[in-house]
């Protein structure tokens, strides 16, 4: 991870997991982020293990599915009228956290906030 492409290309991190365009974060914010993204690329570069490797022991200690507020959310009300089929994805899905699933499955629950919850407190953030 060089310089190359600018500081742009360390805020390329956080981009798809930020819940508001980077762009409109305050500057120091975005430093913060870069000097991270520094500290982890010569991180990387010192333990010199294959990318390959280092993916899979980070998708072994790291579920891909995790209960969201948003998620609970979708399974209660949906049970309040009668349809307990969200609780049961949810259910199923959440039993084996760190498997790759069905592809639904993750473009439905390994996604960030949907939009309809973000800045609803106590369904983005935990309250």
């Amino acid at each position: 991870m060089g310089e190359i492409g600018g500081t742009e290309r360390y805020l390329d991190f956080v981009r798809k997991a930020a819940l508001e365009p980077v762009d409109s974060w305050p500057e120091e914010h975005r430093a913060e982020w870069i000097g991270w993204a520094k500290r982890y690329g010569k991180r990387v570069a010192t333990e010199g293990v294959p990318a390959e490797e280092r993916s899979e022991m980070m998708r072994l200690a790291n579920p891909k599915f995790i209960l969201r507020n948003s998620m609970a959310v979708e399974a209660y009300e949906a049970a309040a009228r009668g349809d307990y089929s969200v609780v049961r994805e949810l259910h199923r899905v959440l039993s084996k956290p760190y498997d790759e699933q069905t592809v639904e499955a993750g473009e439905r629950w390994a996604q960030l906030t949907p939009q309809w919850a973000r800045g609803r407190p106590g369904i983005t953030y935990m309250s």
